[in-house]
């Protein structure tokens, strides 16, 4: 039975596509390529509103059963954490108890729109040779800087970030 670990909660638009790109690349955690399955916006029926146009992608990709959710994560490697990245599990109280149900040990991650509503934009960190229990600690702890230092240490992390792509573009 392959459930995950941590679920990427939050708000739409702030920041969660961009934590699920930094996160799914990290080799230690293992996310699906669906990135929103809403199998816990269910309650194992399928969605019940047809939507509108723009919403096609959105309910071909909702995971409603439980074997098609374990699914997702049947491929994960050995050792590595499972997650996923359903933004709206945060406003869903129904969504909410089915997670402390069938995930009760899963970790929830919703620091990064905290971190967008105190600084004003996304939480930037370079996570290579970082577990991933270092890059939500770090998250948490540097929730607390003061704005000004806080943007010197993002810049910071975004020149490494920057310098490891340019160097990697030049190797190859």
């Amino acid at each position: 039975m392959a459930l995950p670990d941590f679920l990427v909660i939050g708000v739409p638009k702030a920041g969660t596509t961009a934590l699920y790109a930094a996160l799914v690349r990290h080799p230690q955690l293992y996310l699906p390529a669906v990135k929103e399955p809403k199998f816990f916006l269910t309650d194992n029926a399928p969605p019940a509103g047809r939507g509108g146009p723009g919403d096609v992608q959105t309910y071909q990709e909702q995971i409603w059963r439980r074997a098609d959710y374990e699914a997702l994560f049947d491929s994960a490697p050995p050792g590595t954490r499972r997650g996923e990245a359903t933004p709206f599990y945060l406003y869903d109280r129904h969504a909410q108890e089915r997670m402390r149900t069938l995930v009760p040990h899963a970790r929830l991650i919703a620091g990064n729109r905290a971190y967008e509503q105190r600084f004003g934009y996304t939480f930037i960190v370079c996570a290579t040779d970082k577990s991933a229990d270092e890059i939500v600690t770090t998250l948490e702890e540097r929730l607390h800087h003061e704005p000004a230092d806080e943007l010197q240490i993002a810049a910071d992390e975004q020149r490494k970030i920057t310098e490891l792509r340019l160097n990697k573009l030049i190797t190859t």
